[in-house]
């Protein structure tokens, strides 16, 4: 007797979700129905029409694609329905799903969060959790409801943070977690074997959309807040300030690499925030709201990576300087 294929539509848009259809495309009991994913977008200056990493995927591998506007909308949701599928997966899809679309499937619909819900809820979980010094954080599979990011626990698995962490690698750590819940879970779900437990709504905590603003360095935060930023937001939306670097010229400075000192492991008096000195051992030093960040690597706007130490033998003069 042949066991019929459990028949899978995957939704998404960012390449988060790509090892996870990855290892669908190789489970012999499953198939990919189809793919949904955000439409065509103009990317860089020439603003070529660039399609999502989902969309990439399922092209190579011969798999049907919808791109709906709005997914909200009769027509879209139609065309979901007809694919009839029995099960749907979400991952970092960017907009909000309904009820018509992940109600019907008899197994049910399942988003893949890259946090501990109900932790770090909404778009930017990986950030948020650099961002707060979290000492961890991991993977949630939850049962849809019409709520972001609230319904029901079908499983999660947790990882232990070091406080070093890019956004890149944690992304990529996280990406792998997510790819081998998936292939754990989906037996259990399949046989109707698992029995979700609500999220603690007390608990919950939201992250929001970044924007390019929210990547400007605030000199009177502390050195442990501004060094988490520059992880968190390496890849979007950086970490920036300006400096005066001639009368009627500010040039932007991104931060891409720091660390942290104490206020008792150098001594400095009546520095501003955001005020540039060099340290004893010879490191450059900005002043912040407590301790004091040492800056490592940076990048001029327009110019690629150097060490602190070829910025401060091109731009002398920025000792002493305040960053804005």
């Amino acid at each position: 007797m042949t066991t019929k294929k459990i028949k899978i539509l995957f939704i998404g848009t960012s390449d988060f979700g790509i090892p996870t259809l990855n290892t669908l495309n190789r489970m012999k009991d499953y198939t990919i129905l189809g793919c949904v994913t955000a439409p065509d977008k103009p990317v860089g200056r020439k603003q070529k029409l660039t399609a999502s990493p989902i969309k990439t995927w399922a092209k190579k591998h011969k798999i049907p694609v919808i791109q709906p506007e709005r997914i909200k909308d009769p027509v879209s949701v139609e065309k979901v329905q007809k694919l009839a599928p029995d099960m749907i997966l979400v991952s970092a899809y960017g907009q909000i799903i309904p009820k018509e679309i992940f109600q019907p499937p008899r197994l049910g619909a399942i988003n893949i969060h890259p946090s501990l819900l109900p932790q770090w809820r909404g778009a930017s979980p990986i950030q948020y959790a650099i961002l707060s010094g979290d000492k961890k954080t991991g993977v949630t599979l939850i049962q849809m409801d019409e709520q972001l990011d609230h319904g029901p626990i079908v499983s999660r698995q947790e990882l232990s943070l070091q406080g070093n962490e890019y956004f890149e690698d944690l992304y990529l750590e996280l990406q792998k977690l997510s790819q081998g819940i998936i292939k754990k879970t989906l037996p259990f779900l399949r046989d109707k074997k698992i029995d979700p437990a609500p999220q603690n709504e007390s608990e919950a905590t939201y992250s929001k959309i970044l924007k390019r603003e929210d990547g400007k360095l605030i000199w009177s935060r502390t050195a442990e807040e501004l060094e988490r930023q520059i992880r968190a937001f390496h890849q979007w939306p950086e970490s920036f300030t300006g400096w005066g670097k001639a009368e009627n010229e500010t040039v932007k400075i991104k931060i891409t690499k720091a660390s942290v000192e104490t206020s008792e492991t150098i001594e400095q008096k009546d520095l501003s925030y955001g005020q540039v000195f060099v340290t004893p051992e010879k490191k450059l030093a900005v002043e912040t709201g407590k301790g004091y960040l040492i800056i490592e690597k940076l990048k001029l706007e327009g110019k690629k990576e150097i060490t602190a130490q070829e910025f401060l033998n091109g731009y002398p003069a920025v000792i002493g300087s305040t960053l804005i």
